[in-house]
């Protein structure tokens, strides 16, 4: 093994004259790496972080760690990161062992950033990744990128055994690998050896699937790059997307994925959006993707298009849209100012209209109780009677008392706020212009 090992150093004749960061857990394969790093004469430290996830069993990994690398004279950043409690501990601690292993690399110069994973870490991150349903990218296993190195992917989990058990190389098993708790564990414990029984040739066999999807992955977004140029056009910060650059469905669908999963859609949505009616859309974080004639427009989210809650009735909002609130009592307001106000002002029975307010735009299946109606109707229907167009309809905003709408802001308020004659106050709301 170190033999090969030493081969794939040479391979990479500049790697002997850099500094290397290795990071170690104390489990077999990250101490087999790090042997192999010393023995092939290499400028090498380690890291290990514990992250406080089991008790007095982390406590023991990390000075483990201290005295096998002071013994064999090689510099430790020993990093105490407490990854907290609730949500996915594996997944935080991961992420937060990656931020370590950059800083420490940018402080101290460090060239590469190694792992000790191997094949069988591969191929169950291969097989991870198929049940989720993930494209190519997320078949082609554990890579490399930029100083992150995995010298070991070559090697089998056995081969790492074999090894260290020959070189009488210590090691500490993680009593977490045997839980059945996670999905990774399962696959290894389980799937795997029995994959083996059935096909003892797997573990290479996969090895070499993954070879080949990896370069078609390179292959599909070398496709997707050019496309990009060829057929999405910017204007200002929007990406849109004419749908007829398309005429195989299959590719449509390979572009969307390329070029909306980094944003957080769902390619099947985006897929079915293309099916639907111009100005329907989706969100995701602070972007939106909508449908518009045979087009998709991606971009973000503007300000005014994001709910805005008040926890008190405020004199005056600004944002979204302007509103100006002004309270009194029933006999201030004339009956003549109350049932004929114009559309950019309502009155309200001030013991009804309670905060917490929100205001935020409409959207599909909103419904309202139209005043001097006693049943509901659709939003949508409302701006259709009235004729509003499809590119104002987006600017249309509804005030809500809780979660009751009470306006249907410029075009009719609810039944269910309207004065009666037990009204004692009232909040007299106005639609104010916009300020230049």
């Amino acid at each position: 093994m170190l033999t090969r090992f030493k081969q794939i150093i040479a391979s990479r004749p500049n790697d002997r004259r850099k500094k290397y960061l290795v990071a170690v857990s104390g489990g077999a394969d990250s101490m087999v790496l790090l042997d192999l790093m010393r023995k092939a004469g290499l400028d090498v430290a380690a890291v290990h972080c514990n992250f406080k996830l089991r008790g007095r069993e982390s406590d023991e990994d990390a000075e483990f760690v201290r005295q096998i690398t002071s013994e064999w004279g090689i510099p430790l950043h020993l990093i105490e990161c407490p990854a907290g409690k609730g949500g996915n501990l594996q997944e935080r601690a991961r992420d937060l062992r990656y931020l370590v292993f950059d800083e420490l690399a940018d402080r101290y110069g460090y060239d590469h950033i190694l792992t000790a994973h191997h094949a069988d870490d591969a191929a169950e991150t291969f097989l991870i990744n198929l049940g989720r349903g993930s494209g190519l990218q997320g078949l082609t296993g554990i890579g490399e990128s930029g100083r992150l190195k995995r010298p070991l992917l070559g090697f089998t989990r056995r081969e790492i055994l074999d090894y260290a058990r020959r070189h009488g190389i210590p090691w500490r098993e993680d009593s977490s690998n045997r839980s059945d708790r996670y999905l990774r564990n399962r696959i290894r414990n389980e799937l795997l050896p029995l994959w083996v029984q059935i096909e003892p040739r797997i573990s290479g066999s996969l090895t070499k699937t993954m070879a080949f999807l990896s370069d078609s992955a390179r292959l599909e977004k070398d496709w997707f790059l050019d496309q990009k140029n060829k057929h999405l056009r910017q204007e200002g910060e929007d990406e849109i997307l004419p749908l007829e650059a398309f005429d195989r469905d299959y590719a449509l669908r390979l572009f969307l994925y390329h070029w909306l999963t980094p944003h957080g859609f769902d390619p099947g949505e985006a897929w079915r959006l293309t099916r639907s009616g111009t100005g329907k859309y989706l969100v995701s974080g602070n972007k939106r993707l909508v449908k518009h004639g045979n087009t998709l427009i991606l971009g973000s989210i503007p300000p005014e298009l994001s709910p805005a809650v008040f926890s008190k009735i405020p004199r005056e909002i600004n944002r979204p849209v302007r509103l100006k609130f002004t309270f009194g009592p029933r006999e201030h307001f004339n009956d003549r100012d109350i049932y004929q106000s114009p559309p950019h002002t309502i009155y309200v029975d001030a013991d009804k209209f309670q905060p917490p307010l929100t205001v935020r735009p409409w959207k599909e299946g909103d419904r309202f109780r139209p005043m001097g109606m006693k049943g509901s109707k659709k939003v949508a229907d409302l701006l259709a009677e009235q004729g509003v167009p499809r590119h104002r309809k987006n600017q249309t905003y509804i005030l809500f008392s809780g979660n009751t709408p009470v306006w249907i802001i410029g075009h009719r308020p609810d039944d269910r706020f309207k004065i009666t004659p037990s009204t004692r106050h009232v909040w007299r709301i106005d639609l104010l212009k916009e300020r230049k």
